[in-house]
């Protein structure tokens, strides 16, 4: 596929494709999605007889690159991204669709396309269930710099307490390291599940819609490597909120 998109960048005098045309989206500050190069290069087998159309639709989408100081890539890859909300929340979080509407919110705003929802269990959900079935074992889940975190979805429910791995970081989605920075004084994550992805009905702080010091919520240390430790913490405390890109899609990102 590279070599695709080389061939077909080269056409126009342009180097390599990936790296030298900057294409700017009208939804997005920065944005690095170019999903045709890549679908069509797996579809069509690399055959030097489209290279051409594809460069002249390149040209015609596509400004110069002296034309703009933006630096985008355009990517194509299978991933999900799991980041954190920009600020640490009690168990008050005007329930499930608050905080999944601070994710969706938080996730447009650096231009990510994808459907984020908050990692934590609820009334009528589980973790476990919030990944699309077709993307939770066969999709690597990453942190905001691509940085891989888990093999795939299913692997955070192994028994290991969603153990990630050593010396990749967890991102907010303005880019703040969550485990080092002081916006997030508490090392603490919210999820309201058991090891499987299981809802605790009994500790996720009233379905996220109470910060009463006297209820309670589920929650893991992150300075344990772990996103699942269970951990039965009062709903005052203020804690890491996490998203989930919920299925596979080519989304634009700085």
């Amino acid at each position: 596929m590279g070599a695709c998109c080389r061939d077909a960048a080269g056409s126009i005098g342009g180097g390599d494709l990936c790296e030298e045309l900057r294409w700017s989206f009208p939804w997005s500050r920065r944005c690095c999605l170019l999903p045709i190069c890549g679908s069509l290069c797996m579809a069509l087998g690399g055959h030097d007889w489209w290279v051409g159309a594809v460069a002249l639709w390149v040209r015609a989408r596509c400004r110069s690159p002296l034309a703009t100081a933006r630096r985008v890539l355009f990517v194509f890859s299978f991933q999900l991204h799991l980041v954190a909300l920009n600020a640490p929340l009690s168990g008050s979080m005007r329930g499930i669709r608050g905080a999944d509407f601070q994710c969706f919110q938080q996730a447009r705003a650096v231009g990510l396309m994808g459907t984020f929802r908050a990692f934590l269990s609820s009334r009528l959900q589980d973790l476990y269930s919030i990944v699309r079935r077709a993307d939770r074992s066969g999709v690597p889940i990453v942190n905001l710099q691509d940085e891989v975190l888990f093999n795939n979805w299913e692997a955070l429910f192994s028994g290991t307490e969603a153990q990630f791995r050593a010396g990749v970081r967890i991102l907010s989605f303005d880019g703040r390291d969550v485990l080092r920075d002081s916006a997030w004084p508490q090392k603490n994550v919210w999820h309201g599940s058991d090891t499987k992805g299981h809802r605790l009905t009994e500790s996720y702080c009233e379905t996220w819609r109470t910060d009463d010091g006297v209820v309670t919520g589920q929650a893991s240390s992150l300075a344990s490597g772990k996103l699942l430790e269970q951990k039965v913490s009062s709903c005052q405390n203020t804690f890491i909120v996490l998203c989930i890109e919920n299925s596979f899609m080519t989304s634009s990102k700085k």
